[in-house]
């Protein structure tokens, strides 16, 4: 292979790399979540217990979050037996993989329920954050639509709907389509360049 040739194969070769790899990049991106033991006060186990499983569903939903199994972060918790310090917290977010950790608290007073849900940082065990949603009643649909408000304020950016014009293998065919041609283009110029020159010499008479 001539050497013009060999440049414009690994070109191909890198831009297609480049690609292909920020393809792969950009598949990943989902924060691993723990949902940690409900915090409630006026609540019946039954209610805590929908919250929690509420709360679950509604953060695996948002398609921002995988959420560990409740019984495994029971578990863990437990085996720590300490209170939400950030040395126990960074132990419980080890120990689950987690990079967010989920804190649900929950009151009634009459018919208002309080819910507040703070959100800490794995590997340091801080809090980054609360929200709060006050509900004049505890049901499904109010529960649901409080935490989505509430899960939008912690969940990481999601990226903005690829036009056609911006996806990869758009691209990768142009440039493919670009680079044959260029190939092409050389391999007859370096051919053309290779037949040898004739001199005609003409003599008068």
């Amino acid at each position: 292979m001539r050497p013009a040739t060999t440049c414009v194969f690994r070109a191909v070769l890198c831009i297609s790399v480049v690609m292909f790899g920020g393809m792969c990049i950009a598949s990943t991106g989902k924060t691993r979540a723990a949902v940690l033991p409900l915090e409630a006060v006026n609540l019946e186990p039954k209610e805590c217990a929908r919250l929690a499983g509420l709360l679950v569903q509604r953060l695996q939903r948002s398609r921002a979050f995988t959420v560990a199994a409740a019984d495994r972060v029971h578990r863990v918790v437990k085996q720590e037996g300490c209170a939400a310090t950030p040395h126990c917290l960074q132990e419980v977010a080890r120990k689950l993989r987690a990079e967010t950790l989920f804190q649900l608290r929950a009151g009634r007073l009459g018919r208002t329920v309080v819910l507040r849900l703070s959100a800490f940082n794995g590997k340091a065990g801080t809090r980054v954050g609360s929200w709060q949603e006050v509900l004049d009643r505890l049901s499904p649909k109010q529960a649901s639509d409080a935490f989505d408000r509430m899960i939008v304020g912690f969940a990481p950016r999601v990226a903005q709907p690829t036009r056609w014009y911006q996806r990869w293998w758009v691209w990768t065919a142009a440039v493919s389509a670009v680079a044959a041609g260029t190939v092409t283009a050389v391999l007859l110029a370096t051919r053309g360049s290779a037949q040898p020159n004739v001199d005609v010499i003409i003599r008068p008479p």
